[in-house]
């Protein structure tokens, strides 16, 4: 499993400084965006019901899946204008309700997938100055937040009622 995360240092919106064009960063550069990326491990558990139609001689498969994984996701991130600035993000889990499309051929099913996804995402934004001082930025936040799924895999039906399958799955939160 791979993620990555970015950041946009933009001027502040609210408190003593809003309006006058400063921004968290200490370089000054008002937009510059700071990315984090890390792989991690996921497991978890699916359920999903498929309903198979011949079409002109080809097989179509419609079906829907629900899942939840938990996942060992998160990185941190430094400023290439401002090595005293930071950003990190951390998943601890995922879940999607999607639907499915394919094609099946004998006991193989190549499918697209999408849908609706939660995940519990921490974020945080810091600075670590070589010399500390007073009201220096960290700010967090973070908990379940809404996005969307979207992927594509190849299912090998092993049993009627039993199968196995590889997929990628891209989720999205903003």
């Amino acid at each position: 499993m791979h993620g990555d995360a970015d950041a946009t240092d933009s001027p502040f919106t609210e408190g003593p400084f809003a309006g006058a064009g400063f921004s968290w960063n200490s370089a000054g550069n008002p937009y510059e965006r700071i990315s984090n990326d890390d792989s991690g491990i996921a497991g978890g558990v699916e359920a999903g019901c498929d309903r198979q139609f011949d079409y002109n001689g080809t097989s179509l498969v419609l079906g829907g899946v629900i899942d939840f994984s938990l996942m060992n996701l998160g990185a941190t991130g430094t400023s290439a204008i401002s090595s005293d600035t930071h950003t990190s993000f951390d998943i601890d889990w995922a879940t999607s309700a999607r639907v499915r499309a394919g094609i099946a051929a004998s006991d193989l099913l190549f499918y697209a997938t999408g849908g609706y996804a939660l995940a519990n995402v921490d974020v945080r934004a810091y600075s670590r100055p070589t010399l500390a001082a007073p009201g220096e930025m960290d700010v967090s936040g973070g908990g379940t937040e809404g996005g969307w799924v979207a992927g594509a895999g190849i299912e090998w039906r092993v049993k009627p009622e039993w199968s196995v399958e590889i997929e990628y799955l891209h989720y999205d939160f903003e």
